[in-house]
């Protein structure tokens, strides 16, 4: 260590630095074997971790079906994608419905008159523009004698008013267009004009496109809108309206009941539910080695987990909520095997879901109304029991290993500071030793100088 000379055996003979290190080597011997143990208790909390982790996929995996609305999904389709598109929007009810659309919803475009350059000041003289969208209030735009076209456009578009004015060019002349932003007759837009102004937006020829509702029929029934997108026409449908169906025959739209997404969220729990098992089987097999010291094989907790899974999985659900035969995961397609692990029969899940899909909603969801948990809640629950973040069983499993780690650190720590004092006392002791047999070797020498020295006078 620093700070001791080291005689090494220089007097002795001995090498004091191999004994000192061998001393110290069997001093730290328990240090190793609390190593071993620290590295066994940090794969175990690794391994227990990873399971909480697939748990907490299976426990999302049910959070995805709990309501009535996440299991019930739809598909719609339009006879016409071209004049009409659909999505859904909400709750539909299957069914064919027959659109015909008379015109589209359009936003109101004035045109100016015409000049000869876009960037010329002057051009559209001076003044205020008063511009009114519906029923807001009138903004005014100030137009100044070194403003161009383009100048305009610009006053226009930095001002409040609903609308976007930009300069086109009809091959002979710049002319201002003003655009109201949003379509429908609710949205027509006035225009007025200082008479030092030469644009004409105020005259009713700079009119070229008049604001109009949407008009279509839903079933014969004529309805209006003010825009293309139309929502409620039909109850849990979006409609996007593109072009006239005019002469053409009337737009069919069907809704369709979708078990695929469900079916989909099934597959997603029975592969996390066989991945969480397998982790635990596979801590439950014995490999034909001996069993080392981060072993899980005997582990209860583990044990009862799968237990837990595997009763969750099997157990009928009671009530008069749930009818028969749906009353277990079974019913829908879902079965246990041997080792624990779940096999997903589609054919079984697709006839229960045409045959009898509200038992299966009741089945997942149960009533939450009559708080009557179903399949999803008795999962969520049985899951949390193990891994909620405060009282969770594989949680607090980990937390304990975590704080064995933490205490052998600090054995650890206690141990390298003893070893430290124990090493120095060693390394000194040695030097005294060396030191004093250095002294001897010199008193020797100089008797054995003084016996020769005597025997020559004699």
């Amino acid at each position: 260590m620093s700070g001791i000379a080291s005689f090494s055996g220089l007097a002795s003979g001995l090498d004091t630095n191999a004994l000192v290190q061998s001393l110290v080597s069997v001093e730290r011997q328990p240090i190793a074997r609390l190593q071993v143990k620290q590295r066994n208790l940090n794969s175990m909390s690794r391994r227990v971790t990873d399971i909480s982790t697939e748990l907490k996929k299976v426990q999302a995996d049910w959070e995805k079906m709990d309501t009535a609305k996440e299991l019930r999904d739809f598909t719609s389709s339009s006879s016409d994608q071209a004049r009409m598109t659909t999505s859904i929007s909400g709750e539909p009810i299957p069914g064919n419905h027959s659109i015909e659309i008379g015109n589209l919803a359009q936003a109101q475009v004035n045109v100016s008159n015409g000049v000869s350059s876009a960037s010329t000041a002057g051009l559209a003289g001076s003044g205020i523009i008063s511009i009114a969208v519906g029923t807001a209030a009138p903004v005014s735009v100030m137009i100044d004698a070194t403003d161009s076209l383009a100048d305009v456009a610009d006053n226009i578009n930095n001002s409040a008013a609903n609308v976007q004015a930009a300069v086109i060019f009809d091959g002979t002349d710049y002319r201002l267009q003003v655009m109201a932003n949003d379509p429908g007759a609710a949205n027509a837009v006035s225009i007025a004009e200082d008479a030092g102004l030469t644009l004409g937006l105020a005259d009713p020829g700079s009119l070229i496109i008049p604001p109009l509702d949407a008009s279509f029929s839903v079933n014969g029934l004529p309805m209006t809108r003010s825009n293309n997108t139309v929502e409620n026409a039909i109850p849990g449908l979006k409609l996007e309206l593109k072009a006239p169906t005019g002469a053409a025959s009337p737009i069919t739209v069907n809704i369709e009941r979708d078990t695929a997404p469900l079916q989909s969220k099934m597959e997603d729990f029975v592969e996390h539910y066989n991945f969480t098992v397998n982790l635990i089987n596979k801590e439950f097999t014995f490999s034909g080695e001996a069993r080392v010291g981060d072993s899980l094989s005997g582990d209860a907790v583990l044990r009862s987990l799968k237990n837990r899974m595997s009763s969750t999985v099997v157990m009928p659900m009671s009530g008069a909520t749930f009818t028969s035969p749906f009353t277990t995961l079974r019913s829908i397609g879902v079965e246990i095997q041997n080792d624990g692990t779940l096999s997903f029969n589609s054919t079984t899940f697709d006839n229960a879901m045409s045959s009898s899909e509200d038992e299966v909603v009741s089945l997942i969801i149960g009533d939450p109304d009559a708080s009557i948990d179903g399949i999803a809640a008795t999962f969520d629950s049985m899951i949390d029991d193990y891994v909620d973040a405060a009282d969770g069983v594989l949680t607090k499993k980990v937390s304990g290993y975590s704080t064995q780690v933490d205490q052998i650190d600090d054995q650890i720590d206690d141990m390298e500071r003893r070893i430290d004092k124990y090493e120095l006392r060693l390394r000194m002791q040695f030097a005294a030793m060396e030191q004093s047999i250095s002294q001897m070797q010199n008193q020797g020498s100089q008797m054995m100088g003084m016996l020769s020295s005597l025997q020559q006078k004699s």
